[in-house]
Order: C-alpha cells, then sequence, then structure tokens
C-alpha cells in the first residue's frame, strides 16, 4: 500500500514538457508569445493554468497540491468545490477555477482518467516548489454539478474491487435529487456517497459483512441517511451510512429493530473519532 509521502514530488518538471509528453498541440504557446525573446514554456497565457484539456478532449490534466492530499482506508483522493471558490475569486483565479471545474465535470460525465501533476508548495513564495507527473491515473468518482463539488481518486480503476452504491448499480448518471413523499426534492451528493463507500472499505458499517460483488464487479453496499432528508437531516458525512442490503431494509421497515438512528450514529461519530476516515 502506498504512502502519501512516495507522492511527494522530487523535482520540478515543467508544465510545457509535461503538456509535449502528453501529445498537446503546444504551437500557440510560441505563436501567443508577445516578447518573441521570452520561452515559450514561460508563455503567461498558459504557464500558471491549473488544468488543460487536449483539442480532442481526450487526455485531461489536472495540477494539485500534494498538501491537500488525503487517504482513507488507503485510497489516496483529493476533495474539491472549484466551482463555488470560483465565486469568492477575481479575475485569473476565477477563470482558472471555472477551467479546471469544466475539465473535472467532462472527465466525470465521459468517464476520463486524469493525468495529475502533484505540485508542492514554496511556504515562502506561495508558489510551486516541486512538480511532477503522477504515473498512476486519476478518476473522478463524484461530482455534483450545482456546486462543483468532487472526489478524485488515485487509481480507482485498478483497485481488485470497486465500490457501487444503489445509485451506481441502477445507473443512475446524476442523482442529485430524489423524490420522497409528497413530491418534494432532496438533494443527494454523489461526493458525500463516495466518501462513505470509501469509509466503509466494502463492508457493511453496521454487521461488518462484505457487500456482494455485482456482475460489473463491484462491491455493492446501499447508502443510508441516518436521520431521514425528509425529517430535516443533512446530506452528510456524519448523517451517511453504508449498510448492506439487509441492514438497509431493517433500519426502514423492522419492527422494533436494533438499527436505531442513535445506534448508527454512534458507528459513524465512533469511526470519526478514531481517525479511521
Amino acid at each position: 500500500m502506498i504512502q502519501l509521502s512516495e507522492l511527494r514530488p522530487s523535482g520540478k518538471q515543467r508544465v510545457y514538457d509535461i503538456l509535449t509528453a502528453l501529445e498537446f498541440d503546444m504551437a500557440d504557446w510560441s505563436e501567443s508569445l508577445t516578447n518573441k525573446e521570452r520561452s515559450p514554456s514561460s508563455n503567461p497565457k498558459y504557464c500558471y493554468n491549473w488544468s488543460f484539456v487536449r483539442d480532442d478532449k481526450k487526455v485531461i490534466v489536472l495540477f494539485l497540491w500534494y498538501e491537500e492530499m488525503r487517504i482513507i482506508n488507503g485510497r489516496i483522493y483529493q476533495e474539491h468545490s472549484f466551482k463555488k471558490y470560483a465565486e469568492e475569486q477575481e479575475k485569473g483565479r476565477k477563470k482558472r477555477s471555472l477551467e479546471i471545474d469544466y475539465a473535472i465535470g467532462l472527465a466525470y460525465e465521459k468517464k476520463l482518467s486524469i493525468d495529475v501533476v502533484i505540485c508542492q508548495g514554496n511556504e515562502n513564495t506561495k508558489g510551486v516548489l516541486k512538480r511532477e507527473l503522477d504515473q498512476e491515473k486519476w478518476f473522478v468518482t463524484g461530482y455534483d454539478d450545482k456546486t462543483g463539488a468532487c472526489i478524485i481518486e488515485r487509481g480507482n480503476s485498478y483497485q481488485p474491487s470497486k465500490l457501487a452504491d444503489q445509485f451506481d448499480a441502477n445507473n443512475i448518471k446524476n442523482p442529485k435529487y430524489e423524490y420522497e413523499k409528497y413530491g418534494v426534492e432532496y438533494a443527494r451528493s454523489s461526493v458525500i456517497r463516495r466518501k462513505v463507500l470509501l469509509r466503509s472499505n466494502g463492508k457493511c458499517e453496521y454487521c461488518l459483512s462484505d457487500g456482494f460483488i455485482t456482475n460489473s464487479g463491484d462491491k455493492y453496499l446501499e447508502t443510508h441517511h441516518i436521520l431521514p432528508l425528509s425529517q430535516g437531516g443533512d446530506d452528510s458525512f456524519i448523517n451517511v451510512i453504508a449498510l448492506c442490503p439487509k441492514d438497509h431494509r431493517k433500519a426502514h421497515f423492522e419492527k422494533d429493530s436494533f438499527l436505531t438512528q442513535e445506534s448508527l450514529s454512534n458507528i459513524v461519530k465512533a469511526k470519526l473519532t478514531v481517525g479511521n476516515c
């Protein structure tokens, strides 16, 4: 199992060289340069961007900070909301925020892998100290159109078994909303669902049994809101738990069930307390 420290970049690759190796069309880096004495690799039109999408929209490159890497049960990920971040920014940073949000949304919609350049920050200048292209592919495993909230995982497609819940299994592309009683819409974040599945590590968080393997090779569990959305519960990491189908039905329908809101909430809180997630 790889450690986060192993991803810390040791050198500083040029953005220009990384994109050239990934077969981007680099002509405009030279043509749009006002000062022809400068190297195309230092073209300010491009070299400060946080993301790049190749013209054929088949290759996407993101520049992510090493300092923002997180890990749950051995899976390395980052969580962002660049669309929301853009609302607080001006000019250049706003443009770059919206561009990286577009790139992430495109990767999620088309199920494309992502090339990630890991950057280490310079505490003194707030700039980039080191930067290297990760040799492992990354994938957007959750993205919400409205807020731009996303979760990006390293090497997810190479895991021996993937994780899926009832929305994934039913091929619901963007289960942002589900109609409950009286036709009221309730938000359901794909990012929250994904983080809960990662926290579960493929096991029911109540009985600890393994999720079953679906025909597509995913390990299946069901995500459940402890305090129902219809009763004012939050769509949040602490209010959602991963259950096997049997326990999920019990939580909803069993008379005098042991799967009370209190017992399920305590399970999640205990995991958060001991730092399992």
